[in-house]
C-alpha cells in the first residue's frame, strides 16, 4: 500500500517553522524525519504556490504502524447511491453536495452505509485540478484536529481500563509538575477531556494578539532576567503554542515587528516545549476574549475551546499508563499505537508530528488515510468493535463519547449561538417527517461532538471529529452511517455551517429512508435521484473551529 505522507496545503499552517532542522526527540521513540525517509513525504500545491522537497522536509513525526492485521474490503456497488449523495442539497445553499466538494477542494468523500462502504471518491474522481499532485486511497493526510479526538479515545479505554483513573481526579494528581501552573492547579481531569477548563487563551482571534507589544515585553523581561516568569501577553498566547509546535515562523513575524534587537538574542530564551507554556499560563476570566464572553468565570462551567487541553490530556493519559503498566509501554504514543491503532485492522501507518523539544502534537498533528479514518468511524458505530468483530474500545467507553452528561451538555448549549445546530427533516415529496434534532442535547465530551436527545446512558445518537481545512469523520448509529471527508479548503471557516450542514442532510436522509440499503430496495435507490434536504444550521462560530 501507498506510504505517502499527504498533507494537503498544511506546510503553510504547520511546517515553515523549526528553523529547517531535524528535531530530535528521546531516543526510544519512534520517531523519523523526512530527511531520513523522504518517500513519507510529497509537496503538493497549495494555494500560494510550490513548495520544495527541502522546505517540506523539516518537521519530524512518530510513525504508529498498521499492524499484522490489515483487512481491505472492497467498495460496494450493489446499491447505486451516487444519485443521492452526489445530487443532494440544501435551500439555503446553492448547489449539489459534489459541487460543494469540489469549491471545498475536497481530496476524498467516504460514505459507510448499514456495513458496506457505499460510496468513496478521490480528488480525481471529483474532477478537481488546483493541486499538482493527485490524492487517492492509501495516501496520508493532516487531520488537524481529528487528532485530538484520537486522544479522546485513549482517554477513553483508559477511563474504562484502569480502575485507579477517575474523571474526578485533579490533574496535579497525574501530573505533579503542573502543582504550580495556575490554568491547571484545580483543575480536573474531566475538565481537560470536555475543554470546560478557564484560563486565558486566544486561539481565535490572532489579530487580537499585537506583536510589537509582545516581542517589547519579552525583551524587557528577557533584559531583567526574566525576573517574574517568561511573560504571556494577553491574546498571543496561541502565537506561542503556534511557534513552539511547529506552525509558526516567529523569526519573519519579528522582522516584520520593526523590533532594533535581533531574533537570535531572545530566542534561546523562548519556552520550547508545550508543556513549558502550560506552566506558565494564567487563570482568568477573559480566556483570550476582547469582550465578556457572557459565560460563567467558574471554572468547569463552559466549554471553551482551547487546543492545549489535547496535550494536558496527553500529560494526564501518559502518567497513567506509566502508573498502571509499569515498563510495557513507552509512552501515551506506543499505546495508542498498540492498543487502538494497530487493532483497527488498518492499511496504513498513522503518523504524528512533535514540537521543537520532541513532545507529541495530539492537539492537531495526526496523519492518516482515508480508509483508516473510516475504519475509526466504523468501530464507533460497532460499539467499540473494529470492521472485523475485534474489541478495540470498550462500549462503555464508545457510550461516554457518544451519550455525554447533562453537565457536558449544559456547557456546550451554554455557548448560545455556538451551540451546535439543530437541523429538520428532509423535505423530499418520498419520505416520511422525521424528529427534529436541537442544539441543547449536543455535548463536547472526550474531545468529540456528540448527541444524545434522551439523556440516558447507552442511547446517544451521533459523533462526530472535525478538523481545520474540512477533515470529517461522523457516525451517526441511528441511521447506521459513516462519513469521511477530507480537504484543503482554505475558505473552511466561511465554509463550516454549509460543510455541517451537508452531513446532517445526508444523516437525516438515510434516518428517514431506513429501508435504503436493503436488499428490497437496493434496485431501487438510484431512481430517487435528487433528495432536496431543509437543514437550519446555527452559527458555528471561532470558538469551535480555532485552528481545527
Amino acid at each position: 500500500m501507498a506510504r505517502n505522507f499527504r498533507i494537503g496545503w498544511v506546510a503553510l499552517a504547520v511546517i515553515i517553522a523549526v528553523g529547517g532542522n531535524t528535531v530530535k526527540a528521546d531516543e526510544s521513540s519512534p520517531m523519523v524525519s523526512v530527511e531520513e525517509s523522504p518517500d513519507l513525504y510529497t509537496c503538493p500545491r497549495h494555494a500560494f504556490g510550490e513548495w520544495d522537497v527541502e522546505e517540506c522536509a523539516i518537521m519530524p513525526m512518530k510513525i504508529a504502524s498498521s499492524g499484522p492485521d490489515e483487512s481491505y474490503f472492497e467498495l460496494d456497488t450493489t446499491t447505486d447511491y451516487s444519485g443521492i449523495i452526489e445530487n443532494m442539497e440544501i435551500p439555503s445553499y446553492e448547489g449539489s453536495l459534489v459541487e460543494h466538494l469540489k469549491s471545498s477542494n475536497a481530496d476524498s468523500f467516504l460514505v459507510y452505509h448499514k456495513g458496506r462502504l457505499v460510496y468513496e471518491k478521490y480528488r480525481a474522481d471529483l474532477n478537481q485540478g488546483a493541486f499538482s499532485i493527485d490524492y487517492t486511497e492509501g495516501d496520508k493526510h493532516f487531520l488537524y484536529s481529528v487528532t485530538k479526538s484520537f486522544m479522546g479515545m485513549v482517554f477513553a479505554k483508559l477511563l474504562y481500563t484502569v480502575e485507579d483513573f477517575n474523571e474526578d481526579d485533579p490533574v496535579v494528581d497525574w501530573v505533579p509538575k503542573l502543582a504550580n501552573a495556575p490554568a491547571f492547579n484545580t483543575t480536573t481531569v474531566r475538565m481537560i477531556a470536555d475543554m470546560s477548563s478557564n484560563f486565558e487563551w486566544n486561539e481565535n482571534n490572532p489579530q487580537w494578539c499585537d506583536i510589537v507589544e509582545f516581542f517589547t515585553e519579552l525583551t524587557n523581561h528577557a533584559l531583567n532576567g526574566f525576573e517574574g516568569g517568561f511573560p504571556i501577553t494577553q491574546y498571543c498566547e496561541f502565537v506561542l503554542y503556534n511557534y513552539v509546535d511547529g506552525g509558526m515562523n516567529l523569526a519573519a513575524v519579528h522582522t516584520n515587528s520593526g523590533q532594533d534587537y535581533t531574533f537570535e538574542d531572545i530566542v534561546s530564551l523562548f519556552p520550547k516545549t508545550k508543556n513549558e507554556i502550560m506552566k506558565i499560563l494564567r487563570r482568568g476570566n477573559t480566556t483570550g476574549l476582547r469582550e465578556d464572553d457572557g459565560l460563567p468565570a467558574e471554572n468547569g462551567a463552559a466549554f471553551r475551546y482551547q487546543t492545549i487541553n489535547a496535550d494536558v490530556l496527553a500529560l494526564i493519559c501518559d502518567s497513567v499508563i506509566q502508573e498502571t503498566y509499569p515498563g510495557k509501554y513507552e509512552g501515551v504514543f506506543d499505546y495508542f499505537q498498540k492498543e487502538i491503532w494497530e487493532k483497527l485492522g488498518t492499511d496504513e501507518d498513522f503518523t504524528l508530528t512533535v514540537d521543537m523539544g520532541g513532545i507529541d502534537n495530539w492537539g492537531r498533528g495526526g496523519s492518516t488515510a482515508a480508509r483508516d479514518l473510516l475504519r475509526i468511524g466504523i468501530m464507533l458505530l460497532n460499539d467499540g468493535k473494529n470492521h472485523m468483530g475485534d474489541q478495540v474500545l470498550p462500549k462503555g467507553a464508545v457510550d461516554d463519547i457518544f451519550d455525554g452528561s447533562d453537565l457536558s451538555r449544559s456547557q456546550l448549549s451554554g455557548r448560545g449561538n455556538n451551540s451546535n445546530p439543530a437541523f429538520t427533516s428532509a423535505v423530499h415529496p418520498e419520505l416520511k417527517v422525521c424528529e427534529q434534532m436541537t442544539g441543547g442535547d449536543w455535548s463536547y465530551r472526550n474531545q468529540c461532538y456528540s448527541y444524545n436527545p434522551s439523556g440516558e446512558t447507552g442511547t446517544g445518537e451521533i459523533a462526530y471529529m472535525n478538523g481545520f481545512y474540512g477533515q470529517w469523520l461522523y457516525v451517526d448509529k441511528k441511521a447506521d452511517l459513516v462519513l469521511v471527508q477530507q480537504a484543503v479548503d482554505v475558505d473552511f471557516l466561511s465554509r463550516y455551517a454549509q460543510s455541517v450542514a451537508y452531513l446532517f442532510a445526508l444523516s437525516m436522509y438515510f434516518r428517514c429512508n431506513p429501508e435504503i440499503g436493503s436488499d428490497v430496495q437496493a434496485s431501487d435507490v438510484g431512481t430517487l435521484g435528487m433528495s432536496v434536504v431543509s437543514a437550519t444550521v446555527g452559527a458555528f462560530t471561532a470558538t469551535v473551529l480555532a485552528m481545527g
